[in-house]
């Protein structure tokens, strides 16, 4: 018998429950995404990826212990992300070619917060709003990704895709100098940074592109 939380398993087992929740909620097609791989990918947990002309969409999958629910990391990145790299060297630096929503202040920065109010929230309006819906539904993780997407695609609208985009490079630069007044904004916070980066061969988290 396959474990649960084996690779195999969630491939075979997991992976159409998490395709019909993106075809029947998400429908990322409307969106010009397509399908450009889903499996196994060599040191890293299975993956499925979307691509449109704007930017890539790529959701790991794992599994800690067979008991536990499955666990979706969803991340954005530009045209020129690694498909399975989170670092790419970029004019001359490291730089993190993918990015998460959640924990993150990406959304914040789409909702027109200044650095100085951003580093206040945990979370922005719409995962707010997500949070509120979801209450007392009994939605299944893969349910609860593609409805918080959706959301999220609808809300921001064209604009979530155009920071993606390397067409504009005026608002991606717009918000990595967001991302590092963030980060910087915050003493405390800029002391951790430099703490757990100090000796490590890993950038700056406002180091993106």
């Amino acid at each position: 018998m396959i474990a649960k939380n084996s690779y195999e398993y969630i491939v075979n087992v997991e992976f159409p429950n998490i395709f019909q929740a993106i075809e029947k909620i998400l429908k990322p097609q409307n969106k010009g995404f397509e399908l450009v791989y889903s499996g196994l990918v060599p040191g890293h947990p299975p993956t499925i990826l979307y691509q449109s002309y704007q930017c890539k969409m790529r959701i790991r999958c794992s599994r800690d212990r067979p008991y536990d629910d499955i666990e979706l990391s969803v991340t954005y990145g530009r045209l020129h992300a690694l498909d399975n790299d989170d670092l790419i060297e970029w004019n001359g630096e490291k730089c993190y070619c993918w990015h998460r929503l959640t924990a993150s202040p990406l959304l914040l920065f789409l909702d027109g917060l200044s650095p100085a109010e951003a580093v206040k929230l945990t979370f922005s309006r719409i995962e707010d709003d997500l949070f509120k819906l979801s209450r007392d539904k009994e939605w299944t993780v893969p349910e609860h990704f593609a409805r918080k997407h959706a959301m999220i695609w609808k809300h921001y609208d064209q604009r979530f895709f155009d920071l993606f985009d390397l067409n504009y490079p005026n608002l991606w630069q717009e918000y990595a100098t967001f991302l590092k007044d963030y980060y910087e904004i915050d003493s405390e916070k800029t002391k951790m940074l430099k703490a757990f980066f100090n000796g490590v061969h890993h950038p700056f988290l406002y180091k993106v592109c």
